[in-house]
């Protein structure tokens, strides 16, 4: 999906929109110091039964500082959906089956003989989804990977000299790629999958269309979940704290990262899976994956 920024400001960081996330650590932080303060007062009392209470408050200690390590997580990760676009929009691509003459959701993209005028919002290159994807590949196997903006750019430089130089089979496959990086249809999703060993580095890994409840017991998992917004206008990055609150990774210009409500979401989701065994990815099992 693709939305239209019109003046909105771009941006590849969070910048001034880093305010509630800043809060959120500054507040883990002083959890922290307070519980570290409880701790040793407790240990130092010298009494026996103050020892199981300073165990509880070393406990919620580690907690706030795991709270605190994955809220910068999540401004390391986040970006914005800042356009990165093409200088045209007839491409030389279609979901069209030549056999039958239609095209289905499950239809794979594939060149065409003649070229099809997209939206004015595909060549702009602003698209939530595959921004909202590229945070949680990152969030997942790490900062090294692409963001989703240097991806588009790449895709774009090599599909702007393909068609300088007349190569339309180059034009049309690169296209393809850049399509199904914001495309959430059965078909371009398995395209999609088909270009994550290339782009991100990593093996049997896939993304798959979820249901509402498999994603709720995702994210109890520490895994990143895909999720559009109440009204399915708008894809999001959602996680769950180590103390339980959802957070959205927003890359609407303007949105940045903000404590989201469960009713916020609408009903289609996304999950970062393996492709044998379908088993959620966490940041934590990464390293299985990369090749």
């Amino acid at each position: 999906m693709y939305i239209a920024t019109g003046a909105a400001r771009a941006h590849a960081g969070l910048g001034d929109l880093a305010g509630e996330v800043d809060q959120a650590i500054k507040a883990a932080e002083r959890q922290k110091e307070l519980h570290l303060a409880r701790e040793k007062r407790l240990s130092a009392s010298g009494r026996a039964a103050d020892g199981a209470a300073a165990r509880r408050e070393a406990a919620e200690y580690w907690s706030w500082q795991a709270e605190i390590d994955f809220l910068k997580g999540l401004r390391a990760t986040y970006e914005s959906q800042a356009g990165v676009p093409l200088s045209y929009r007839s491409y030389p691509v279609t979901k069209v089956d030549p056999a039958t003459r239609r095209a289905t959701p499950d239809s794979p993209w594939r060149r065409s003989a003649t070229r099809q005028v997209f939206e004015q919002g595909e060549a702009d290159g602003s698209f939530c989804l595959g921004t909202a994807r590229g945070m949680a590949f990152r969030t997942i196997f790490g900062l090294e990977q692409p963001s989703h903006r240097e991806v588009l750019t790449g895709l774009n430089r090599s599909i702007e000299a393909a068609k300088k130089a007349g190569d339309t089979d180059t034009e049309a496959r690169l296209l393809i790629s850049r399509i199904v990086s914001h495309s959430h249809d059965p078909g371009s999703l398995k395209q999609f999958n088909q270009d994550l060993a290339a782009r991100y580095g990593i093996k049997n890994t896939e993304v798959r269309s979820a249901t509402r409840a498999e994603a709720m017991a995702a994210l109890k998992k520490g895994a990143p979940v895909l999720a559009d917004l109440e009204g399915g206008w708008h894809w999001v990055l959602v996680q769950q704290s180590p103390r339980g609150r959802l957070w959205a990774s927003d890359p609407l210009s303007g949105s940045g990262v903000r404590p989201i409500a469960a009713g916020e979401l609408g009903s289609r989701y996304e999950l970062i899976v393996d492709a044998a065994t379908g088993a959620v990815i966490a940041p934590g099992s990464a390293v299985t994956y990369r090749t």
